[in-house]
């Protein structure tokens, strides 16, 4: 969020008129309500749920954190990709955009699990030499 807001910062402030294409179908149409919630749940949010110790000594609450802000993720490149390849103002007809971009994450992403983990039992996750004390879980 902070990332693509220092960008349009830049290219409103120095009124480039070769970028402002780009940022056009991205605020019209229903795809500013996009960006409001990309500001709110990929960065005030987890901003404010990351303060507290209670959340990030929780492994299942930190790990639904994380997935949260991979989900914001992939909705923050959806907003970066989409809005080119439709109509003005039309963003909600063509769901099956919608379709092949989550077919896509989930393909490449399944692939990315299924090598992790085809590796990750023939290597040894923490040095040989150290011995590492036990993880503290709290439950709530």
């Amino acid at each position: 969020a902070y990332v693509s807001f220092a960008q349009f910062l830049l290219i409103w402030s120095g009124n480039l008129p070769e970028e402002t294409p780009w940022y056009l179908p991205r605020s019209t149409g229903g795809w500013q309500w996009f960006v409001g919630l990309l500001a709110l749940c990929q960065f005030a949010l987890p901003f404010i749920l990351l303060l507290s110790r209670r959340i990030k000594r929780n492994y299942r609450t930190l790990g639904a954190v994380a997935a949260f802000i991979l989900l914001m993720r992939f909705i923050d490149i959806y907003w970066q990709i989409i809005p080119a390849f439709q109509p003005q103002g039309d963003w909600a007809a063509h769901w099956l955009d919608t379709l092949v971009a989550i077919g896509a994450a989930l393909g490449i992403g399944g692939i990315l699990l299924a090598a992790f983990f085809r590796q990750v039992g023939k290597l040894p996750l923490a040095p040989l030499d150290e011995q590492l004390p036990p993880p503290e879980q709290t439950h709530d």
